[in-house]
């Protein structure tokens, strides 16, 4: 990448954020990714503008998250078996409830637009709108789970 590039990079209110945090504390891939819920940001800026490259950012996000999802939760597993000693909170609950309530609605949003490609063409058609429904639903559950997360981190 050339300086301009990364100059450029780090011109992202976002990256710059992620950088921040990143300063304070090591954080996984997936506490970043529960703080910047971006698929349905990308979807909705598809359905307001009617550019086609923001519904295909918002599929590639919502495929990356599905793929991180196992990982990142089986990395928090691990984390509080050993950081915390498997110590059962309703914080934990969530955290883990939430992971598998991510992955289930990820999964079929990811399949249904892997199997229909146009189903995002506007106007939206039920297809579309069950695809808008399922990133909305993964964007609230993100919120809640980077919302406990951060009781963890600064309880």
């Amino acid at each position: 990448m050339s300086r301009d590039g990364a100059f450029k990079a780090l011109a992202d209110p976002t990256r710059r954020q992620i950088l921040e945090l990143l300063a304070e504390r090591d954080l996984t891939a997936g506490e970043i990714a529960e703080r910047f819920p971006v698929a349905f940001a990308s979807f909705s800026l598809y359905f307001v503008t009617g550019v086609r490259e923001f519904e295909s950012g918002a599929f590639v996000m919502a495929l990356f998250g599905l793929l991180a999802a196992p990982v990142t939760t089986a990395t928090g597993f691990f984390d509080w078996w050993n950081r915390y000693q498997a110590y059962m909170t309703s914080v934990f609950k969530i955290k883990i409830a939430g992971a598998f309530v991510l992955m289930a609605l990820a999964g079929p949003a990811v399949l249904l637009r892997a199997f229909q490609p146009d189903l995002a063409v506007l106007p939206l058609g039920g297809p579309g709108w069950v695809y808008f429904g399922l990133l909305a639903a993964c964007t609230a559950t993100c919120v809640v789970l980077g919302h406990y997360g951060g009781k963890l981190v600064f309880h």
